[in-house]
């Protein structure tokens, strides 16, 4: 994630609306819900919630502090991708 994406971030997690965030960094609306657009997409998560419980998992916002913060990780892992079954395997006739 860009260093902007985890800063809008952490004001989501703090309780923020897309709107209160673009005020406190001085952005648009629109510009946040790019960012977390963007969030949603590299995290392959369908809302804010889980994507905030994600970054929370992996160590990237730490939500004993308050507000909650960074912790100086930056990436998820990638996500898991089924592995097809006999590709590449020899054929038995």
């Amino acid at each position: 994630m860009t260093e902007r994406e985890i800063d809008v971030l952490c004001l989501l997690a703090a309780g923020n609306t897309s709107l209160e965030a673009a005020g406190v960094l001085r952005l648009s609306k629109r510009t946040v819900d790019g960012h977390v657009a963007a969030m949603l997409r590299k995290a392959a998560v369908p809302g804010r919630m889980q994507l905030i419980g994600r970054a929370v998992a992996h160590g990237i916002i730490d939500m004993s502090a308050r507000p909650p913060r960074w912790t100086g990780r930056s990436c998820l892992p990638a996500p898991q991708v089924p592995a097809m079954r006999g590709h590449g395997a020899a054929r038995h006739m």
